[in-house]
């Protein structure tokens, strides 16, 4: 009786339940954004004047190649987010390292992306109403801004998995104690 008595069962924190809706809600919209971008292009492929421009663009971009499955990884990445949100709301041990696993991945892609951004410029567009050296200044501020955007959302994932692994939140996640029936005559005789 006195292992039951002294079995800590930690209350649900709103921290892992707010964590787990919003990035199920973030993968559901990033399914739905992917599903809504392959109709779009089916639709596109059917006009004759637009297959062709996407078809010469595919040729002048060999990037765009890869539109497909990038397209598919990503749609793999939010499965993987739903089912790691979902665990996490069912306070399942497995969801909550493989949804730490998914921070770190994020950091890795964020950064990845902010080092290509500065190293890959787009060509400055001609414009009758700027100068060149405006468009420059434009482009550099959405460098910084892309640099700025990711120190904060790497700080954040960095703040999500310091929670998860938290000795706090880690409790919450431990397999809670066997139910034991008990009857009067069997607590009465210890």
């Amino acid at each position: 009786m006195d292992e039951i008595n002294d079995y800590y069962v930690p209350q649900k924190s709103g921290f892992v339940t707010a964590i787990g809706v919003i990035f199920l809600v973030l993968a559901g919209v990033a399914i739905l954004g992917i599903f809504a971008n392959t109709i779009f292009m089916s639709v596109l492929q059917r006009n004759p004047e637009m297959a062709g421009r996407m078809q010469e663009q595919m040729d002048n971009n060999p990037m765009s190649q890869y539109t497909g499955i990038l397209m598919a990884v990503a749609f793999i990445l939010a499965l993987v987010q739903i089912a790691a949100s979902i665990g996490l709301l069912k306070r399942l041990n497995w969801a909550r390292t493989l949804f730490i696993a998914i921070m770190v991945f994020g950091i890795i892609r964020m950064i990845f992306g902010a080092v290509m951004n500065l190293f890959i410029s787009p060509t400055v567009p001609n414009t009758q109403n700027g100068s060149p050296e405006t468009m420059q200044g434009f482009m550099l501020g959405i460098k910084i801004g892309g640099l700025v955007f990711t120190a904060v959302v790497c700080a954040l994932y960095i703040w999500i998995i310091m929670k998860l692994n938290s000795k706090k939140i880690k409790m919450e996640f431990q397999p809670e104690p066997p139910q034991q029936d008990y009857d009067s005559e069997s607590l009465s005789a210890e």
